[in-house]
């Protein structure tokens, strides 16, 4: 909490009761390396964080979100979240130009990716979405949000649901 510059390589979070791990209040965010497993909450969450990049990470079998975010802006995420028992990627609401690139995101209980509530400029780049409960990509009030190549097989809802307004969709395959 209330952080700045910091850098979290080759690091595991598991088997907490709660979530695996929360950064909140935070600018400057490197991750490479984390792997986020079976805990009792969300994998990850993000609140408030300005300024963050995830490469080369998990976040797989938690009870709920593999990974949530409220109130973020300028995040490039490249990790996978499958198996968890709530959403892939959550972005809950207040997320502006967050990036997903190369996530793959498979059996997740609900959506693989969820952006709701005024999550916008949001773009979904080369993920690859398989066996969801819920959709694929669950765009349901974002605005300005960018889903782009990304590949879907066997969502139990469908490929992709968009609620929100001037959403930009091309070259998606099923």
């Amino acid at each position: 909490t209330n952080c700045s510059n910091v850098f979290i390589n080759a690091s595991v979070c598991a088997t907490s009761t709660s979530n695996g791990w929360e950064i909140t209040n935070c600018g400057q965010l490197t991750v490479r390396g984390l792997a986020s497993n079976g805990n009792g909450g969300h994998g990850g969450a993000l609140n408030t964080v300005e300024l963050g990049s995830f490469q080369a990470s998990n976040s797989s079998g938690n009870t709920t979100d593999g990974l949530n975010l409220t109130s973020c802006a300028d995040i490039d995420l490249n990790l996978a979240c499958n198996s968890n028992g709530g959403q892939g990627i959550e972005l809950v609401s207040g997320n502006d130009m967050v990036s997903m690139a190369r996530c793959p995101v498979r059996n997740n209980t609900s959506d693989g990716i969820k952006l709701t509530a005024s999550s916008n400029y949001c773009k979904v780049i080369d993920c690859h979405f398989f066996t969801n409960g819920g959709w694929g990509i669950n765009n349901a009030a974002g605005d300005r949000n960018v889903l782009v190549g990304n590949s879907f097989k066997t969502n139990t809802s469908g490929t992709i649901t968009d609620s929100g307004t001037n959403t930009i969709s091309a070259n998606n395959t099923i």
